[in-house]
């Protein structure tokens, strides 16, 4: 799970999604997380909510959030399936609406290390 986060964060980290001047800051969901992860990386700042905590914050600045989501881990043999979303959280009464994203990633071990690769990629 963590691998597949920071993966995504590193690619996103330059851009400020939730405007609030401070790119490589990121919300995540601890809806579908077993415990608390702690990104590796440098430069990237992971902030995790409960998903009403994240509603209440796209609430008090009136239009969305964006944050990760784990939408599914599944573990089939050797094999280890992580499927990872980007998407908005919007407050009761938006401004516009905001398109999202996500990623599935399958995971293998190779030589003690996990390797992943990217299966599914979408946009919206």
């Amino acid at each position: 799970m963590r691998l597949t986060l920071e993966s995504e964060m590193l690619k996103k980290r330059g851009y400020d999604y939730n405007r609030n001047g401070k790119p490589g800051v990121f919300y995540l969901s601890t809806e579908n997380v077993p415990s608390e992860i702690t990104p590796r990386a440098e430069g990237i700042t992971l902030i995790q909510l409960k998903p009403e905590e994240i509603k209440q914050l796209a609430n008090s600045r009136g239009d969305f959030v964006y944050y990760f989501k784990f939408e599914e881990f599944k573990i089939d043999g050797p094999k280890v399936t992580v499927s990872l979303d980007h998407i908005p959280m919007y407050a009761d009464k938006p401004a516009w609406p905001a398109g999202g994203g996500g990623v599935v990633v399958e995971y293998m071990k190779r030589d003690g290390e996990w390797v992943g690769k990217e299966v599914q990629r979408w946009i919206a």
